[in-house]
């Protein structure tokens, strides 16, 4: 770890901040890895909370702007397990990982892994362009609640 991270890192720590802009490409230890560094000492969430970016999206369908990718969106899901689509509409529903574990009796780590599978298959960079799929592909509506 650098000058960088440990200043970052201390002044998180010294001074609880709103907000925290951490650039990704940081030499030595990742903007990643230290900002999971400052949130394991400081209270905080990552960009937003899960409410916040399902409220976000939930706008943002009403506009119906495509997501890049070859086909349309509900051809896409073909290529999902009944689980993975499962995980996807749990994610579109704003519930964290977390939840998502209780929902489905599995590990945390299991859901991550699901996770990682939905965003690799349809080729997704974010979380919020996983809800945004969610969407896109009718496996959830606005106002939709998480249930199993």
């Amino acid at each position: 770890m650098n000058e960088t991270h440990t200043a970052a890192i201390t002044a998180c720590a010294a001074g609880s901040p709103d907000v925290v802009l951490m650039d990704v490409r940081m030499p030595g230890l990742s903007g990643i890895a230290a900002t999971r560094r400052i949130l394991a000492d400081v209270a905080g969430d990552l960009l937003f909370a899960p409410v916040v970016t399902r409220r976000l999206i939930e706008t943002f369908v009403r506009h119906r702007t495509p997501i890049r990718g070859s086909g349309p969106p509900r051809a896409r899901l073909g290529m999902l397990t009944d689980r993975e689509c499962e995980i996807l509409r749990l994610v579109g529903t704003g519930v964290t990982n977390g939840e998502i574990a209780r929902l489905l009796t599995i590990t945390e780590g299991t859901v991550k892994t699901h996770l990682s599978r939905v965003m690799t298959k349809l080729d997704l960079s974010s979380r919020a362009q996983a809800v945004v799929m969610a969407y896109e592909t009718g496996l959830v509506v606005p106002g939709a609640i998480a249930t199993r």
